[in-house]
């Protein structure tokens, strides 16, 4: 349950791939300075999936989808805001392979529902849920030009879950045959 600027859902499952250290290094030095509330609470990632049903089932379709899943690469690039100001701003992520998109309909398939719309792959530097509405205007003016433009391997997904503080990662699987 949200409570306002700074609250995160309680119970909130989600499906992670959670970024290199020396990537995850540079966003967190861009969140500590614009969302500090963020970086506390769960490193730099790119979310698959989030407000799945429980992290049992999500950690099982991860387990089963995983090793029929090769590692795949994405593209970090610059910093955009989101239409409506009130979101924030992100880094754009390219799926090069097309590893994210299968590995998230995978994991939507088999939970028996249909992909949802609108998903954009990003890094986010700065939430709505943890940042007012000025701050995310003045983060957006200062990182306007803010760019990774690096490419990584994705090698694994984790399943997380929230606290009222922090996000707890549940489970880890590693893509690819064992």
């Amino acid at each position: 349950m949200s409570t306002g600027v700074g609250a995160i859902r309680v119970g909130r499952v989600q499906a992670t791939l959670f970024l290199p250290t020396h990537i995850a290094e540079i966003v967190d030095a861009a969140r500590n300075v614009w969302d500090p509330a963020s970086a506390q609470r769960i490193s730099p990632h790119v979310t698959v999936l989030h407000h799945a049903q429980s992290a049992p089932e999500l950690q099982a379709r991860l387990e089963q989808i995983a090793p029929a899943l090769a590692p795949f690469r994405l593209r970090l690039g610059r910093a955009r805001r989101w239409p409506d100001p009130n979101h924030g701003v992100y880094v754009t992520v390219d799926d090069l392979d097309h590893g994210l998109a299968r590995l998230r309909n995978l994991i939507v398939t088999a939970a028996g529902r249909p992909p949802r719309g609108g998903y954009i792959p990003h890094v986010t530097l700065a939430h709505a849920r943890t940042v007012h509405r000025a701050e995310i205007d003045r983060a957006w003016a200062a990182l306007g030009t803010f760019t990774i433009e690096e490419t990584i391997t994705i090698d694994a997904a984790s399943v997380i879950t929230s606290t009222m503080t922090t996000w707890i990662t549940v489970a880890t699987a590693h893509l690819g045959p064992a």
